[in-house]
C-alpha cells in the first residue's frame, strides 16, 4: 500500500487501528487472545519459550468485556424497532421488512450496528441503490421498468475497519462529507476454490473554490461539486514489464444520482474535535 493507493488509510483510521483490533481479539474469546500471543500478553525477562507457551496455554480469560458490550447492546432493543408513522407508505412498510436487500428487517440491522458501534466507538451506515440496467431504446426507465429490475434503495453497513478514510467538511454552517473510501472485498467461487478479490470504493467531492469579480480564484472552498464514486480492484499484471505486481484498476465509476455522499455515522464514543476519531 502506497500513499496513492486507493487503500489507504487515514490518520483517524490508523490511530484507532490499534483499539480495533484489541476490541476483535478481546470478542475472539480466549483463543484468538491466545494467538495473538505477546501483543497481549507479554513474556517476563529471560522466560523461555517453553515456559511463555504453556502459560499462554493455560491462562485464565475471563472474557467481562464481551459480556458488557453484548448486555449493552441488547437494552435499547427490548421491544422490536418499527416505524413511528402507521400512515407510511407501502414501500417505506416494505423497506423497512428488508432494509438491506439481504432479507433482514429493521430491527435487526439496528441491533447489529448498535453492538458494532459501541465496540469499535464508531460504525457506519451507507444508503446505497441498485444499479439500474438502461433501456434499449435509450428512453428513461418507467414506473414499470423499475418494478420489473427491482431497483430499490437499501442500508449497508460499514464496520469501522472497513472505512479506510473519510473527510468532511463544513458548508453553510451544515457538515457534509467530501470523501470516503470503504474496502469492498468480496469472494468469488472459482470451481470448487474461491478467490479473494480485493475492492475500494471511493466516494468524492470536489472542492469548488470562490472566484473574485476580477476573475482569481482564491483558497477558500465556498461549495462542493456533486457527489461520484469509482470502484478499484486489485489485479495481478501478467506479462512484460511489471509481471506479477498488483496494481489498481477503475472497474466501475458515475455519478451518484443525490449529488451528495449518504453516509450517517454512528457514533457511541466521544468524537474527537475535528476528526472521525
Amino acid at each position: 500500500m502506497t500513499a496513492q493507493s486507493p487503500d489507504a488509510k487515514s490518520s483517524d483510521h490508523l490511530a484507532m487501528s490499534g483499539y480495533w483490533a484489541k476490541g476483535d481479539a478481546i470478542l475472539g474469546g480466549a483463543g484468538a487472545m491466545r494467538d495473538a500471543g505477546e501483543t497481549y500478553l507479554p513474556k517476563f525477562p529471560n522466560e523461555t519459550v517453553a515456559d511463555y507457551d504453556y502459560r499462554r496455554d493455560n491462562a485464565k480469560f475471563t472474557n467481562i468485556f464481551a459480556d458488557i458490550v453484548g448486555t449493552l447492546a441488547t437494552k435499547p432493543f427490548g421491544e422490536e424497532v418499527a416505524l413511528a408513522d402507521d400512515g407510511v407508505s407501502d414501500p417505506i412498510k416494505a423497506l423497512a421488512e428488508d432494509i438491506d436487500g439481504r432479507g433482514n428487517h429493521l430491527h435487526v440491522f439496528a441491533a447489529n450496528t448498535f453492538f458494532a458501534g459501541i465496540n469499535d466507538a464508531v460504525s457506519w451506515i451507507l444508503v446505497d441503490y441498485t444499479k439500474a440496467r438502461t433501456r434499449a431504446d435509450g428512453r428513461p426507465l418507467s414506473v414499470a421498468d423499475e418494478k420489473r429490475q427491482g431497483l430499490r434503495p437499501y442500508w449497508v453497513h460499514i464496520p469501522a475497519r472497513r472505512m479506510l478514510a473519510v473527510y468532511s467538511d463544513v458548508i453553510q454552517g451544515r457538515e457534509i462529507f467530501t470523501h470516503a473510501r470503504i474496502s469492498e472485498t468480496v469472494l468469488r467461487r472459482d470451481g470448487f476454490d474461491e478467490v479473494s478479490i480485493q475492492r475500494v470504493r471511493v466516494l468524492d467531492r470536489e472542492p469548488v473554490f470562490e472566484v473574485l469579480e476580477d476573475g482569481k480564484t482564491t483558497d477558500t472552498v465556498v461549495d462542493y461539486a456533486p457527489a461520484t464514486f469509482q470502484l478499484y480492484e486489485k489485479k495481478t499484471r501478467t506479462g512484460g514489464r511489471g509481471s506479477g505486481s498488483d496494481g489498481w484498476e477503475a472497474v466501475e465509476h458515475g455519478f451518484v444520482t443525490i449529488g451528495a455522499l449518504a453516509l450517517v455515522p454512528f457514533l457511541t464514543g466521544r468524537r474527537a474535535e475535528g476528526s472521525w476519531r
